[in-house]
């Protein structure tokens, strides 16, 4: 259990720098760098100074991207960075030593790409869109990747897809409100489980590092909670456990858990971020609990669209509608 006295949520510095509203970040694998993408058309990769302040790096995209860059992904093994935008496009960028290197474009949906994701082994690529579907995509010669399959299963904009952690099972979300598992079968792929349960959108996805909790964000403003079933492997499936809310107002766009799956954070469009902490019940329904921690209001100007724990540190990064990234750390 942690020890939540005289725990809060800190503001330790914001970055500007983007012209314009900033829809997502992402750290690499080591922690030391992170990725933000903006509507500008650009990706910023921002690491710490000499001084321990986070700064802009390096700038991307701004000749490859020709609309907004919705998403990127590192590579497991941190050498490379996807992204993906409103032009239906995602670009592979390798990682050099004082540079970045656009060294493959793709393209293949119909119009937006919403978001990329790597699994856990670097052997697949996944992205979804606005034209419904999910697409697998294998490494091909060189650093190009074609088209595995084709998911068809939601009647809706996909918002997000994402890998259950050291598996090949893959959960993607939609506008149709529902959670979808996929599984390769041969040379298919099968939508094996729909997790139903929001009312609305849901607009984001994320596993615990182990894989043994999901939870979703939704417009129906909460946070739902899922745990992955004991026959996993031979039915992957997840049930619903807790349902937070209360909390948001608006929106909630993006939820992220700590490295050790005892916080979750959350983000809205009421420009608050919420982070929550989990305990293991010791009750007999054997159910996590979850308190609010910290409900910050006006964390951003406006909207706040994306949160993303640090992977190895209680250091939490956000950006929003106002064009800007904040830094946060949880202490005393």
């Amino acid at each position: 259990m942690v020890d939540t006295t005289n725990l809060s949520l800190k503001n330790l510095q914001t970055l500007s720098g983007h012209k314009d509203r900033v829809w997502s970040i992402h750290w690499n694998p080591s922690g030391d760098l992170f990725a933000s993408c903006s509507s500008d058309k650009t990706v910023k990769i921002w690491g710490k100074n000499a001084n321990g302040q986070y700064e802009c790096k390096y700038t991307l995209g701004d000749q490859q991207h020709t609309r907004t860059i919705r998403s990127a992904c590192w590579s497991p093994d941190g050498q490379m960075l996807a992204t993906v935008g409103f032009d239906s496009q995602m670009c592979i960028w390798l990682k050099k030593e004082d540079s970045f290197e656009c060294v493959a474009i793709m393209d293949g949906h119909e119009n937006e790409i919403k978001s990329v994701e790597w699994d856990s082994k670097g052997e697949f690529l996944a992205t979804c869109g606005r034209d419904k579907t999910v697409w697998i995509w294998d490494k091909d010669d060189g650093y190009e990747y074609s088209c595995n399959a084709i998911l068809n299963g939601h009647s809706q904009d996909v918002k997000k897809a994402t890998w259950v952690p050291g598996s090949w099972t893959l959960a993607s979300c939609s506008y149709d409100d529902t959670i979808k598992l996929w599984v390769q079968e041969d040379d298919d792929w099968e939508c094996v489980s729909t997790l139903n349960g929001h009312e609305s959108t849901v607009w984001w996805i994320e596993f615990t590092k182990d894989g043994k909790y999901l939870a979703s964000a939704s417009d129906d403003t909460t946070v739902k909670i899922w745990v992955q079933g004991d026959d996993f492997e031979s039915n992957p499936s997840y049930s619903l456990v807790s349902t937070l809310q209360g909390y948001h107002k608006r929106t909630i766009y993006a939820c992220s858990w700590n490295r050790d799956g005892d916080f979750l954070a959350t983000a809205g469009a009421d420009d608050r971020i919420c982070v929550f902490v989990k305990e293991e019940a010791s009750g007999q329904d054997d159910l996590p609990k979850f308190t609010l921690l910290e409900n910050k209001a006006g964390a951003h100007f406006s909207d706040v669209n994306c949160v993303q724990f640090h992977p190895t540190e209680d250091v939490l990064v956000s950006c929003g509608d106002d064009n800007l990234i904040k830094i946060w750390t949880i202490s005393e």
